[in-house]
């Protein structure tokens, strides 16, 4: 034996008792099994005790090589008397690996259950067993227990235990707690090693491999700031990076781990609730919640039955304290869906807020987010501050081979899985030049080899990669074998699902039990490309990935066919949430509203009871325009809204809406600054054609405010996108028509706020708006000159006239938006066309090619 072992008891009065184990093992023929567990003197609780822990630290004895034999496995101690329960079962394990290895393990007394896969469970009389283990521990032993209870273990003790040398040892899982006892513990994985189109999470950091240089780099990053973003686009394994990288760095490897707990939230997570004022109030207990997990640096489920803390940063740090997270970490994955219409502006402020206030009470802060949602995080200055410049880490999409290798080769070694003859120098090439979702697209093809797999032999099969289509065609084939398993009524709900999936990003738990729809999500989340939260009562089902509705070809199918109906129901379902709140009025009367009504009966066989409040805000808005047509025919039983009590102000902007209509094109999403999105489409929505442009291939685009001069040469007043004209090669002037379904009265254009972004100053196109009659006669016009402006020794902009002479100085570094409007003048005003010139003296000049509109309004009066 390379060790002592001694197994903590209770006896009566709560006393604890430490009783020194004996293992012998009985080595038979070669193979891999337990073939029988015996306790001399023991009732039938230890012998079972006994077995069940054998059964559990066998297998890893043999997945590491220390032993090749089949195994009976004899305890016996001085005297264990009628023992009941299971708390003996870690102490019957680590004798079985003290006994099998040759090399010398430090003096352990342990307890704790010994769950099915090896996790460590909670025991009773933890403080009374620490003091039997210091009664018999010489300096240099171990105290080893169930991690979840060290909340327990009083400072008296802990300092008594300090002083003898004895060294606790909190433990999750089994094989943590043999290698923190010095076991070389590398291949312990015994299920699927891929993670489909799921990101890793805490638990597979065992098969996590690839990334150990950012895991470094992040652990050192958040020792030293205390607050970082990790950012990025889709698909990069943001998610993967942190929980399945950097915190099990932090709990196991960072000699402050075993006083850091960890809390994982997203934004979707937090309790949506029509009171503003309750939904701010229930962020604290949320973030609690959060902490309140039984996995490895979690406190516990326990915690959560108990108070939870409310009020502010103050009560959570220390009610955190109180149960034992003397380090707290907290995640908050996915921080863009902050910025959701879900919760309410007041909502996102607070948690905002919130995070920074923990940050200065001592809780370390780890956010995901994707790059797009930058600028609304600016909005939000408190918290973008917290991560300064340094505290930010930009994760690029990888190709490179040295990362498919790592992330090909290795999970499966450590599952015992080969690759028939050449398969994986075919992963790795193929994967290396992959686009943006290749790793999420390359771990979905994996798990389809593996559940395909020869299980004899276990190896993966070049037959089964051709079968799936490879990497290109892994997601349709998968999702196409789930589809061909349907029953006729289900198939025919599969678009109910894309269209939720694609508007909502969820479908509910709860969504008609007795619908078809029920059996198509459980049959895509059985294959895993569907999965459920569990937060709430009955959770929701979402994608597992994003690249599932990019790569399932059913999707993009259906996406393509429906885009202009995708677009404007979103548009919809935003404007009903905000109409509910009493933030906004309903749809005023106009070809909006036209096209809403239309959509509700063109589309109506996807309608679910999901869409209840965006039919009835549909339907409010057209009733408003004295037009009874029967909307909510579409969906049986949906509930209707009670009344909503309006303010002064808001029945104001109810009346103004009937008689104009704002365009601010801050409701579409303009992913970075290297996008743009197509602006015909967009502006299709509100009755508006473009009919003419000049040059025939110019290009009339909404772009993001980053796109100029990565957000510091355009100040957004509206929204964070603007509305512009835009060549491939130099041209001028350059023009576009906008003509008009209704004819408006009047048509304002607001121009953004300019700001001084470099030396330089500031460059904008001069432009004008003619206002035109059905005859395309001009009734009127507004224009502005090309803007130039330069910074004086003040930093305040100097306006230049063309001759660069000073013609006025404006405080500060920006100039001002300014909202320019034409009039119909007594003729109908069917169209305006917008023309641009960036030239200076005849050479092209200006920064922009047209006027960056922020805001278009139709008035109606």
């Amino acid at each position: 034996m390379s060790g002592r072992v001694w197994v903590l008891l209770t006896a009566g009065r709560g006393q604890g008792v430490a009783r020194e184990l004996a293992t012998a093992l009985s080595a038979g023929v070669h193979g891999q099994a337990l073939r029988r567990a015996e306790v001399a003197g023991a009732g039938p609780d230890l012998t079972l005790s006994a077995r069940t822990a054998a059964a559990e630290v066998l297998p890893i004895l043999y997945r590491e090589r220390y032993l090749d034999r089949q195994i009976v496995v004899r305890f016996a101690a001085e005297e264990f008397g009628n023992v009941q329960g299971r708390s003996a079962e870690l102490a019957f394990a680590l004798g079985v690996a003290a006994a099998a290895v040759s090399q010398e393990l430090p003096p352990v007394a342990a307890t704790g259950t010994v769950e099915a896969g090896g996790a460590i469970g909670a025991v009773e009389g933890l403080a009374e067993k620490l003091a039997a283990a210091l009664a018999i521990l010489p300096p240099g032993g171990v105290f080893a227990f169930p991690a979840v209870g060290e909340s327990v273990l009083p400072p008296a003790l802990r300092k008594a235990a300090a002083d003898a040398g004895v060294a606790l040892l909190p433990v999750w899982r089994l094989e943590d707690a043999l290698a923190r006892l010095g076991l070389a513990i590398t291949r312990t994985w015994l299920e699927n090693p891929f993670r489909g189109l799921e990101p890793f999470g805490f638990g597979d950091a065992s098969v996590f491999f690839g990334r150990a240089a950012e895991i470094e780099s992040l652990s050192a990053l958040l020792i030293r700031r205390g607050a970082i973003l990790v950012q990025g686009p889709s698909g990069v394994g943001k998610s993967s990076l942190v929980q399945a990288g950097l915190l099990p760095a932090l709990i196991r490897r960072d000699p402050a781990g075993s006083e850091r707990r960890w809390g994982l939230i997203r934004p979707r997570d937090l309790p949506a609730d029509p009171d503003a004022a309750r939904e701010v109030a229930d962020l604290v207990p949320a973030i609690a919640r959060a902490f309140c997990h039984a996995a490895e640096g979690g406190l516990g489920e326990a915690a959560a039955e108990g108070p939870l803390p409310e009020g502010g940063a103050p009560a959570l740090a220390a009610w955190l304290r109180d149960w034992g997270a003397l380090r707290p970490v907290l995640v908050v994955d996915q921080l863009e869906e902050l910025f959701e219409p879900r919760l309410t502006p007041a909502n996102a402020e607070a948690f905002a807020t919130l995070l920074a206030a923990l940050a200065d009470t001592g809780v370390a802060l780890v956010c995901t987010m994707t790059a797009a949602a930058l600028p609304q995080l600016a909005a939000l200055p408190r918290l973008d501050a917290l991560f300064g410049i340094e505290g930010r880490h930009l994760m690029e999409p990888r190709h490179d081979a040295a990362l498919m290798e790592a992330v090909i080769r290795a999970p499966a070694e450590a599952a015992g899985l080969s690759y028939e003859p050449g398969l994986e120098a075919e992963l790795i090439a193929v994967a290396s030049h992959g686009g943006v979702d290749v790793l999420p697209l390359l771990e979905l093809l994996l798990t389809e080899l593996y559940e395909r797999r020869d299980a004899a032999a276990a190896e993966l099969r070049w037959s089964d990669y051709r079968a799936v289509g490879g990497l290109d065609g892994v997601v349709s084939s998968r999702a196409d074998v789930v589809y061909r398993g349907l029953d006729a009524d289900a198939q025919a709900a599969v678009p109910a699902l894309l269209w939720l999936l694609l508007t909502h990003g969820a479908v509910a738990g709860t969504n008609a039990p007795d619908h078809p729809l029920q059996r198509v999500l459980a049959a895509y989340q059985a294959r895993r490309l569907l999965v459920r939260d569990t937060g709430g009562t009955a959770g929701e089902f979402r994608a597992a990935h994003e690249a599932l509705l990019r790569h399932w070809r059913r999707a993009v199918d259906f996406r393509q066919e429906y885009e202009a109906d995708l677009m404007l129901w979103t548009d919809l379902m935003r404007e009903a949430l905000q109409s509910a709140r009493g933030e906004r009025a309903l749809i005023p009367a106009g070809p909006q509203l036209d096209a809403a009504v239309a959509l509700v009966h063109r589309r109506q066989g996807l309608w679910t009871a999901e869409e209840g409040r965006t039919i009835i805000y549909v339907d409010r808005s057209q009733h408003a325009r004295q037009r009874r047509h029967l909307v909510l025919g579409a969906v049986a039983a949906v509930p209707l809204l009670v009344g909503v009590g309006w303010s002064g102000a808001v029945a104001r902007r109810a009346w103004l809406a009937r008689f104009e209509t704002r365009i601010s094109f801050n409701d579409i999403s303009v992913p970075g600054p290297d996008y743009v999105i197509a602006g015909e489409p967009y502006l299709n929505r509100f009755g508006i054609t473009v009919p003419d442009r000049t040059p025939a291939d110019a290009r009339l685009e909404i772009v993001n405010n980053l796109g100029f001069y990565n957000g510091r040469g355009a100040d957004p007043v509206a929204g964070q996108n603007f509305l512009t004209q835009s060549t491939a090669t130099p041209a001028a002037p350059i023009d576009f028509t906008l003509a008009f379904a209704h004819p408006p009265k009047r048509v304002g254009l607001l121009r953004a706020a300019l700001w001084a972004a470099t030396a330089s100053g500031v460059t904008h196109a001069a432009w004008r708006m003619d206002a035109l009659d059905a005859k395309r006669n001009v009734i009127g016009s507004v224009s502005e000159d090309l803007l130039r402006g330069m910074l004086n020794d003040q930093g305040d902009i100097v306006l230049l006239n063309l001759e660069a002479q000073p013609i006025k100085t404006l405080g500060g570094r920006v100039i001002p938006a300014q909202m320019f409007t034409v009039a119909d003048n007594g003729e109908p005003l069917a169209s305006v066309r917008i023309t641009g010139d960036n030239r200076l003296g005849g050479r092209y000049f200006a920064g922009t090619q047209s006027v960056l509109i922020n805001e278009l309004v139709l008035y109606y009066d």
